[in-house]
């Protein structure tokens, strides 16, 4: 069913780098992933894209924090 209530916190810890852009965060389980949607493209997810230091929330993306090297660790 997911995650409901409560606090939730993880973290991702980058051994490998591409060059394509990747997010992290959260999502709902009723968002349909495509090549144009993902984590951050709706109204209930929030996402942090390290390759272009963008926060994305409903589709939409302002700049925010620093591009992300390999060994960084993400917490989310």
């Amino acid at each position: 069913p997911g995650l409901v209530s409560g606090r939730f916190y993880y973290e991702v810890r980058l051994d490998i780098l591409e060059t394509s852009a990747g997010r992290v965060g959260w999502v709902n389980l009723g968002v349909a992933f495509s090549k144009e949607t993902g984590v951050g493209s709706d109204a209930h997810g929030y996402a942090f894209d390290g390759a272009q230091a963008r926060k994305w929330h409903a589709n939409a993306f302002s700049d925010y924090g620093k591009l992300w090297n390999r060994g960084d660790v993400i917490g989310c």
